[in-house]
């Protein structure tokens, strides 16, 4: 009896231990994920650039709608850093998506899902 309950304890914790690390382990971001979501963190900025506090807000709903975080963000590009010739792909990307938004489109801004109170 002591050792099943051993063993099934020790399953169980094995388990546990499993399944945190793959939680832990997300998928590294793309270059047509980082392009993405730097064209958009872009257009952000430039939106919000008056309102500091609200840009970051407006970031943070960005980086959720993504599904990635901000460390991720800095993890691709110190990646690419060690490749500094692959910049020159990743840049074209980014001008490409940037011209491809009309210059009059305020209505494709990101999506802004930052709850305001009282507003």
């Amino acid at each position: 009896m002591r050792r099943t309950s051993f063993i099934i304890a020790s399953v169980v914790i094995l388990l546990s231990v499993v399944g945190v690390r793959s939680e832990e382990k997300k998928e590294e971001m793309t270059q047509e994920e980082f392009v993405q979501l730097y064209v958009e963190l872009s257009r952000a900025a430039e939106a919000y650039l008056s309102d500091s506090a609200r840009l970051v807000e407006v970031q943070d709903s960005i980086f959720d709608s993504f599904g990635f975080t901000r460390d991720d963000f800095e993890a691709f590009k110190e990646k690419v850093d060690k490749h500094p010739e692959k910049w020159e792909k990743v840049w074209k990307a980014i001008l490409a998506e940037i011209e491809a938004i009309p210059e009059d489109s305020t209505d494709t801004l990101p999506p802004d899902t930052t709850k305001q109170e009282g507003k």
